[in-house]
């Protein structure tokens, strides 16, 4: 998700800096550059874009957002990450009804599990542009985390969207949003697509052993999910190993 979703901000923002204009200021060798070394996507292309986009900042007066997304971007993915946070905040409080800094600090926050900063810009991003697939996945997921009013709406606005393939986690997400208001028959609906989608990925197991454990009140399904979680966790996930045991022990005592 995060790999797909920074491709298409960059494919967005390539072309909203084609019409931005910014030739006229002649710096455009230097933003093709810049661009260019972004697409390569390894550290010292990113240090290359960063310095590139400076110039054109510094030097040639460029202003415009989404120049300046993508040197707050390039400041996040060399190293620079509370750099990026200040400039980024900075740029999309200064420019709310433009959508890259909007999304890029939303994003950012997302990636720092800082749900609630990251719904509040990322909720502003898609009211400016709400076809934006990849903005809308982090909004869904944000909003169903938070547990949400909305996110039912935007989970099925995202079913709608061809180009969307659900790999299991906001399947394991929806589950969890339907288990937190009591349905617990979606929650086992999502949960169950979610296993499907990743290959029966462990903590999805262990998601769904709780769910019959803390919302379902089904506590010979929850060790039957325990134990399962346990058989495909191996010698991984020791903090969420330890969990489990518990809870079956306690289930067991019942």
């Amino acid at each position: 998700m995060t790999v797909g979703t920074a491709r298409s901000w960059l494919t967005f923002l390539v072309a909203a800096l084609v019409l931005a204009g910014c030739g006229k200021l002649d710096p455009r060798e230097l933003l093709t550059e810049a661009l260019e070394a972004a697409r390569h996507g390894d550290r010292q292309s990113w240090l290359t874009t960063r310095e590139l986009l400076k110039t054109c900042r510094d030097e040639h007066g460029v202003n415009d957002p989404d120049v300046d997304a993508l040197y707050v971007y390039a400041l996040w993915r060399t190293d620079e990450q509370d750099q990026a946070i200040q400039v980024g905040r900075k740029l999309a409080d200064s420019h709310p009804q433009a959508f890259a800094p909007q999304f890029i600090l939303g994003k950012f926050y997302y990636g720092d599990k800082d749900y609630q900063n990251a719904l509040t810009y990322l909720r502003q991003a898609h009211a400016l542009q709400p076809e934006h697939v990849d903005c809308l996945l982090l909004y869904a997921s944000c909003a169903g985390l938070l547990n949400l009013d909305n996110a039912g709406d935007l989970y099925e606005a995202l079913d709608a969207h061809e180009q969307y393939r659900d790999t299991g986690t906001l399947s394991n997400e929806r589950a969890v949003w339907h288990a937190g208001r009591g349905d617990t028959r979606g929650a086992f609906s999502h949960v169950a697509k979610a296993l499907d989608l990743s290959d029966h990925h462990p903590l999805i197991w262990l998601n769904k052993a709780r769910i019959a454990d803390f919302y379902a009140n089904k506590p010979s399904l929850a060790r039957k999910f325990y134990r399962q979680f346990l058989l495909e966790a191996g010698e991984r996930y020791k903090p969420q190993r330890e969990h489990a045991v518990g809870r079956m022990r306690a289930l067991k005592s019942l």
